[in-house]
């Protein structure tokens, strides 16, 4: 219908733009709506009866990380301030405007082609402007000004300014580029009083000035390989990379930040927009606030080898795919070899108390193509040495818990529960379960046990 049809630029689409788009390698105009991510989704509904699928598919693909970034922050963006509004702290409030998702949505505006898109990112990168203080630092809320509690936001900022400055410098005006300049020269002048930097920010700053500064990267969460690699691209917009990445799964594989799950997958973190080759998962195409913060990447080509879809550092985790990525995890680092073992080290004294005790579990999400059974059967309780059977279309994995050294009376549980790091347990969500945890409760043991987990998938 005429009526219902989003708008671009103050006028209807019509169809035959949309098959215009889709048949000749050129910017589709769906990027610059200003619309909820379902209602790309309704055009994508809309097209797909009329033109070939193949040709639907070739837009799909078209969609970038920048794409969806700037999607996300349309749809929290005020109406009355033109703003994004989020809160860190409580994803329900709607009233604070975060000074760095703002950086990044005016970034993504003045990226993009379109004379209203680079308008728009114009007005809003001047009125950031005038929230930097005299010292050269940033609000971490528009609504603190003049205060300033992160030290280390003018380095989270300062790359925004300079590439701005270094590639977007011919569509800014003269007061624009001076205001840029000047902030600038404020937060060098600010950094240059810093000292002690962690080695993360000490590369910034040195990026910042020109100079590259190598770094030991073997334990760095995603959020730190994000930082590294944005001041990697200060120095060069194509970088081969090695970050571990799964292609497939399209999946961090390193370490990770508390708070590394939401509901039942693993919470999305901006880096892994950039790494993506390709069309995007269902988990990295819905809406996400970590979306906007993919606007200060610029493509990347990396070259992790990516076979095994398994983290083991300080705790373990596998994912494969499904309806949903599915995932184990084991707050407890994995032995690997034909078979993946855990061992759960008993040392302290048992502390009975009113909850039941268990020392040692695992968990997996809770999905309808997801059946847990004991020895075959389905079953809640367990001893030790039975198999606990974890089935789904893509994998199966059999378990198995054993007693290696110490005395002890255990009973094996299967019972929803969440897993350490779950994000959304808040409000409504506050008493939702979204894993199944199979674990050993303790009746009781000696002071000292060992109890092993071994899994064959």
């Amino acid at each position: 219908p005429e009526g219902d049809r989003p708008q671009r630029g103050g006028r209807k689409i019509g169809l035959e733009e949309l098959i215009l788009y889709g048949t000749q390698k050129v910017e589709p105009p769906i990027v610059t709506l200003s619309v909820e991510f379902r209602q790309v989704s309704w055009l994508f509904g809309r097209v797909s009866s009329i033109i070939a699928p193949m040709i639907l598919d070739e837009l799909k693909k078209q969609i970038s990380f920048l794409d969806l970034a700037l999607l996300a922050a349309q749809k929290r963006k005020s109406p009355r301030t033109g703003f994004c509004h989020l809160c860190y702290t409580d994803e329900s409030a709607t009233d604070t405007i975060p000074t760095y998702e703002n950086f990044c949505f005016a970034f993504a505006l003045l990226r993009q082609k379109t004379a209203d898109a680079v308008t728009e990112g114009k007005e809003k990168l001047q009125k950031l402007l005038r929230f930097q203080t005299e010292e050269g630092n940033f609000p971490i809320y528009l609504h603190e000004y003049p205060e300033s509690w992160d030290r280390f936001l003018p380095l989270k900022i300062a790359p925004f300014l300079a590439q701005l400055l270094k590639k977007q410098s011919s569509i800014l005006s003269s007061e624009i580029r001076l205001s840029l300049e000047r902030s600038l020269q404020k937060i060098m002048r600010y950094l240059e009083k810093m000292k002690d930097l962690p080695p993360l920010w000490e590369k910034r700053y040195q990026a910042l000035l020109g100079k590259r500064w190598e770094i030991d990267t073997s334990h760095f969460t995603a959020e730190e390989w994000g930082e590294w690699l944005i001041s990697e691209q200060l120095l060069s917009t194509e970088v081969q990379t090695e970050i571990p990445f799964h292609e497939k799964l399209q999946i961090f594989l390193g370490s990770t930040s508390k708070g590394a799950q939401e509901k039942s997958e693993p919470k999305p973190f901006p880096i892994e927009w950039a790494l993506v080759k390709g069309e995007f998962s269902k988990r990295l195409v819905k809406d996400h606030p970590n979306q906007i913060l993919a606007a200060c990447f610029f493509t990347v080509q990396n070259t992790f080898d990516s076979s095994l879809a398994m983290v083991n550092e300080k705790d373990f985790k596998l994912f494969w795919p499904g309806s949903s990525l599915h995932s184990l995890y084991c707050a407890a680092p994995a032995q690997i070899g034909e078979t993946v073992q855990i061992e759960f080290d008993l040392k302290e004294e048992p502390i009975f108390a009113r909850n039941d005790l268990f020392e040692a579990a695992l968990f997996c999400d809770i999905s309808s193509e997801t059946k847990l059974l004991i020895n075959g059967q389905k079953g809640t309780v367990f001893d030790l040495k039975d198999t606990i059977s974890i089935y789904t279309p893509h994998l199966t994995i059999d378990l198995k818990f054993d007693l290696l050294d110490g005395k002890g009376d255990f009973r094996g549980s299967i019972s929803r529960s969440n897993r350490p790091g779950q994000t959304v347990l808040k409000g409504d969500l506050i008493h939702e379960a979204f894993d199944w945890q199979v674990g050993l409760r303790t009746l009781r043991r000696s002071p000292a046990c060992v109890v092993r987990a071994t899994l064959v998938f």
